[in-house]
This record gives structure tokens, sequence and C-alpha cells, in this order.
């Protein structure tokens, strides 16, 4: 099968549209291929399952980890990375950042941090499922579900 570069836009389904904006995937195949990906000032929070041949970084900072969560940007970023990538993030209304992680958003405006540090995803060993999914459809279907208020009839 022939590699090919994507990016795709999903609106949520219906049942989970009140907390879930949209989600992004985007995909590059070309091992050499300098990337940056501009994360626009949209207000949106979201959580992101990420892996790279290089490690994601946000504006020169450290790696970011394969699963972050990000609270509102308000004011543009970007991330980099060189080589293969494969890049899921579900974009939350503002007001579900809260229920996701207990503090109001104002304390993770502009950052990104490891989401295993939050007790649901690290019960559920969600990055090492990601890490060993097969398939894009998989790893969505355990990012649907992973939300914790969306059926898994929806998520398949």
């Amino acid at each position: 099968m022939p590699c090919t570069n994507i990016l795709r836009t999903y609106l949520p389904h219906p049942s989970v549209s009140d907390y879930v904006s949209s989600v992004v995937v985007i995909e590059n195949c070309d091992p050499q291929l300098d990337l940056v990906l501009p994360l626009i000032a949209n207000g949106y929070p979201g959580i992101v399952f990420q892996t790279t041949d290089s490690g994601l970084r946000s504006n020169g900072e450290d790696k970011l980890d394969n699963l972050f969560l990000y609270g509102q940007f308000v004011k543009p970023t970007e991330l980099y990375t060189k080589g293969r990538l494969s890049f899921i993030a579900y974009f939350f209304h503002p007001h579900v950042l809260k229920n996701i992680t207990g503090t109001d958003g104002k304390e993770l405006t502009n950052r990104c941090i490891d989401l295993h540090f939050f007790r649901p995803a690290k019960k559920e060993d969600l990055k090492d499922q990601l890490l060993h999914a097969t398939s894009l459809k998989m790893r969505l279907s355990i990012l649907c579900v992973a939300t914790g208020r969306i059926p898994s009839s929806v998520c398949q």
C-alpha cells in the first residue's frame, strides 16, 4: 500500500457534540520531512495522541509525551517534528476541561501536560493501549471510548 500524507477533520457524533467540537487526524509518512504544526488560538482545549520518528516539541521546548492534554490556546503556538507522524486531536468545548481535569481551565491556558498524570488515563493504561493499537481506526475508537461519556456504540 503506498504511503500518503493526510489531514482529516471529523465532526463528532451528535450524541457527543455537546462536549466534543471536532477530531483532527494528521499523518505524514515522509521520514525526511520537517513538519511545523500551527496550533491556532481557537480557545478549544484538547487531548492529543501522537507518535513520531523524532519526538514532538512545542515552541522548541522539551519533547511532548505521546499522550497529552492542552488547555485553551489564546495565543498561536507551533509544534515541531521531523519524519513520520501520526497525530490525533480531540477538540473539546471549553466548558469540558474542568470535567476532565477537575481544575479550572485557566490553569492550563497555553500549556500542554502529560495526560497520564490524570487518574482515568492512568487507570485505563490509555497510553499503552494507544501505542499498541495497530491501526488509526483502533486508535480513534480507543480515544473515543476513553472520553468517558461516549457510549461504545458511537465510537465504532
